[in-house]
């Protein structure tokens, strides 16, 4: 993605306020906000993973093209991203360190670029991550694909927030 937003994707993210005031659901909000973000940055797929404290592992509120997935907090790059508090632009995943194939082995998907970002909550722990994966067409993930999820990430955040909240 170019360091600057077309005028039809800046209106898709301007528009996306609207959308979500016409649904009250916390998933159909997520999933509003998830399907967006992931057709302007044009990534195959989007998940977002909820940290679950009390259990220790993160958990899938939304994920394209996969059922439920639990992963182990200190597994993976969700966890290491969570832990680190910063984000991660990885285009070549396979390479590196931290990357946890077996959600790949066992749903068929090959991940080969990832941009993982924090989702803090209140307080400005780390409640969540979202991680975008592989641009169409291969290309790698850039700094612009990162301000643009940032600019989005407070939406998760707020909608994260509400489902703990109505979960304890």
């Amino acid at each position: 993605m170019p360091e600057s937003i077309s005028q039809s994707d800046l209106d898709k993210l301007m528009s996306l306020n609207a959308k979500l005031g016409n649904d009250t659901d916390l998933v159909k909000r997520i999933t509003i906000i998830s399907r967006t973000i992931r057709e302007i940055i044009g990534a195959e797929r989007c998940t977002l993973f909820v940290r679950d404290r009390n259990v220790g592992s993160f958990w899938t509120a939304y994920a394209d093209g996969i059922n439920y997935i639990e992963i182990p907090q200190g597994r993976g790059i969700v966890s290491e991203v969570c832990s680190t508090g910063e984000t991660l632009i990885e285009n070549d995943v396979e390479s590196h360190e931290g990357f946890d194939g077996r959600v790949d082995e066992s749903s068929g998907f090959s991940t080969r670029s990832m941009l993982a970002m924090p989702v803090r909550g209140f307080g400005g722990e780390c409640i969540g991550v979202v991680q975008l994966l592989n641009k169409y067409d291969d290309e790698p993930f850039g700094e612009g694909d990162e301000k643009v999820l940032q600019f989005v990430i407070n939406h998760f955040a707020a909608y994260i927030q509400s489902m703990v909240h109505e979960h304890t």
